[in-house]
């Protein structure tokens, strides 16, 4: 496999590290490496509890299901606890914010996480999204200042023909016609066919930005909190048959971490942080858990599944140290003496030896990850 990046002092001395089985933690780059200090943040609701799934008591039996499905599977929206119960709220109106937030996100997410991440958790969350939405010369500048105010669904069709496909209308019925003819909404006659000037509701803005990004052929991280759309997952690109047992299994694993190598962006690296936990359990199709690497790894470590061989398509464990910010890491062992996971805001996704002796804590099999998995 040819090195992607330059030999410096830095990745010369880690060579001379491994050559001699110094029990040192090290990356492709250590100054770079930023662990998310907690993986499960963007998943917590309004309870405080995390969002684990993609299933809502009110969803069952709605028309919008599986576009709210596959926007929850990306992380764009997790939904609310009411009562004990996770909810989304289909026919309720959606507000500009949540509106210009799926749009953004669908539309193009590593752009979006770019430009929101460093506010993303923040009580002013959509600020970024209303800076973007002034540049496009689609909403007019009084609207935007009210991101808690319901859109109209012409004004919704203008915004995601602007965004989707490049394409601008003033008029809301020649964007609606525009997006019928692609098959993203239902042909009308005319304007009061189309609603036009309804206020949108929560469901059909999922079922537009979903339906949209897929004829527009956009990349949308699925599968993040639960598992991916099965005919619209772009990263994992299919989820893993828990079938599947042994070296088959195992081999599966490695194979889609494969694909991931040289992988420089979102969901697994951001311009702050890494998220290597997030790398390994998506290849797994497992949902969000724990907040650190470190913190899976010792669960699994109490329940006497951490074995000492890195084994094809096993998750190797390393403990809290230094050099993973005290956060602890994991990764895909190869089977073959590498790793594959997320070590760098730089390089993303690498592939490097496992180091086997300093901060090793073990590696848990790919049927016991598959089996054992905390819920």
């Amino acid at each position: 496999m040819k090195p992607m990046f330059k030999k410096t002092a830095l990745t010369l001395a880690l060579t001379t590290a491994l050559t001699i089985n110094t029990p040192v933690w090290a990356d492709l780059n250590a100054a770079d490496y930023a662990p998310s200090p907690d993986e499960t943040l963007d998943l917590k609701l309004n309870d405080g509890s995390i969002a684990k799934t993609c299933t809502f008591a009110d969803m069952s039996t709605s028309a919008f299901n599986k576009y709210v499905n596959a926007l929850c599977s990306a992380a764009i929206v997790i939904g609310y606890s009411e009562s004990g119960k996770r909810v989304y709220k289909p026919d309720q109106f959606a507000t500009l914010a949540e509106l210009l937030k799926v749009v953004h996100f669908t539309n193009n997410y590593d752009d979006t996480v770019a430009r929101c991440v460093a506010t993303k958790n923040s009580a002013n969350w959509y600020q970024c999204h209303l800076d973007f939405a002034k540049t496009q010369g689609v909403w007019d500048s009084g609207s935007l200042v009210y991101p808690n105010g319901s859109p109209l669904r012409g004004e919704a069709m203008r915004y995601a023909t602007k965004l989707y496909f490049g394409q601008s209308f003033v008029k809301p019925l020649d964007a609606a016609n525009f997006l019928a003819q692609r098959g993203i909404i239902n042909p009308q006659s005319n304007e009061a066919g189309y609603r036009l000037f309804d206020k949108i509701t929560r469901g059909e803005m999922a079922k537009i930005a979903v339906h949209a990004a897929a004829v527009a052929g956009k990349k949308v991280p699925y599968g993040i909190v639960d598992y991916p759309p099965a005919a619209a997952a772009d990263i994992p690109t299919s989820t893993v048959p828990t079938t599947a047992t042994g070296s088959t299994l195992g081999q599966q694993i490695v194979n889609k971490a494969k694909t991931q190598v040289g992988s420089k962006k979102s969901p697994w690296v951001d311009r702050i942080n890494t998220y290597c936990l997030r790398f390994v359990r998506m290849m797994f199709s497992k949902p969000a858990t724990y907040p650190s690497a470190f913190g899976l790894c010792q669960a699994f470590q109490n329940a006497g599944k951490l074995r000492v061989g890195p084994v094809a398509g096993g998750a190797v464990c390393y403990s809290k140290s230094a050099g993973n910010k005290n956060q602890g890491h994991i990764a895909i062992a190869t089977g073959t003496g590498t790793e594959i996971g997320v070590t760098s805001l730089a390089y993303g996704v690498t592939e490097k030896p496992v180091m086997s002796q300093g901060y090793y804590m073990g590696t848990i099999s790919p049927e016991d990850f598959v089996t054992y998995y905390p819920r």
